[in-house]
């Protein structure tokens, strides 16, 4: 797999102030990204189903290498980079359940605003 490294550098833009990458900035991240794609790619499936899977794996970074909230810029880049677990910059393994991940995702949805 080929890392996309504009999509990285957007990513670690989003951050406000460059050390964080909270829910919110996740969340219009997303919001460009797919207006960017539906213009790219006018016949471009993008649904409720592709939706939750986005919003799904915004939750999934927040609870697997940040916080909850937020991640830490280095943690995005050496996982969106170097496809690896930061272990190596102080990352340690959280616990969180399923519903917890629903309940992230639904937060990040109403985040975004998008309907379908």
């Amino acid at each position: 797999m080929t890392i996309q490294q504009d999509l990285v550098e957007d990513l670690l833009a989003s951050s406000k102030d460059g050390k964080v990458i909270t829910a919110n900035d996740l969340a219009e991240f997303r919001k460009k990204r797919i207006a960017r794609q539906r213009a790219d790619n006018p016949g471009l499936q993008y649904g409720a189903f592709e939706h939750d899977l986005a919003c799904a794996e915004i939750a999934l970074v927040l609870n697997v290498i940040g916080t909850g909230e937020s991640v830490s810029c280095s943690y995005a880049k050496v996982f969106s980079q170097e496809e690896r677990l930061p272990l190596e910059e102080g990352w340690m393994k959280g616990s969180f359940g399923i519903i917890e991940l629903i309940t992230k995702r639904n937060n990040i949805k109403k985040l975004i605003g998008m309907e379908f």
